[in-house]
């Protein structure tokens, strides 16, 4: 039986590229802020310099980092914190590589550093989602929820979550 299993989740190019041309785009406003512009203006520093830097640290933390299967347990890995998902009512899991393409963002993170919260597109409906690599994902299905996490090994993630003694 086995107790724990763990899940790095990898950066596909994807994130890489929106995670790096938004970070630099940040960082780069954070700069601007303090060496131009009234530095005594309280809504220029909010503006220019606390609210980059805030949206970067926040994504950061909010971030999909990697997950772990406890028993009945998945565990999304956030930086200095993680997201339980309970999975006594698993109906199925299955490896569909790109199954977010063509998706609308209803609400949550589209790209820095992780692809995380609500979206819908026609193949899936709503789901929630915790990936980082929009190539290798797995699609979780519940009696009233989906989810979509990418796992750096797909296919030893769709075993572990099939094989009930994995979830003893």
């Amino acid at each position: 039986m086995v107790t724990a299993a763990v899940f790095k989740a990898p950066w596909g190019n994807t994130l890489i590229a929106i995670t790096s041309l938004v970070g630099i785009l940040l960082l780069a406003m954070v700069l601007f802020g303090l060496l131009t512009g009234p530095r005594s203006n309280p809504v220029w520093i909010i503006s220019m310099v606390l609210l980059p830097l805030g949206i970067l640290v926040t994504t950061a933390f909010l971030g999909v980092w990697g997950y772990r299967v406890d028993g009945q347990t998945l565990y999304v890995q956030r930086l200095g914190w993680q997201t339980a998902i309970a999975l006594e009512h698993l109906q199925s899991v299955e490896q569909v590589p790109a199954a977010m393409k063509g998706s609308i963002k209803t609400w949550g993170n589209g790209g820095l550093f992780s692809f995380a919260g609500r979206f819908r597109n026609a193949t899936l409906g709503p789901y929630e989602a915790y990936a980082t690599d929009l190539t290798r994902t797995v699609v979780l299905t519940f009696p009233s929820r989906k989810i979509v996490l990418s796992p750096e090994e797909p296919e030893r993630f769709v075993r572990t979550l099939s094989d009930p003694q994995n979830l003893i």
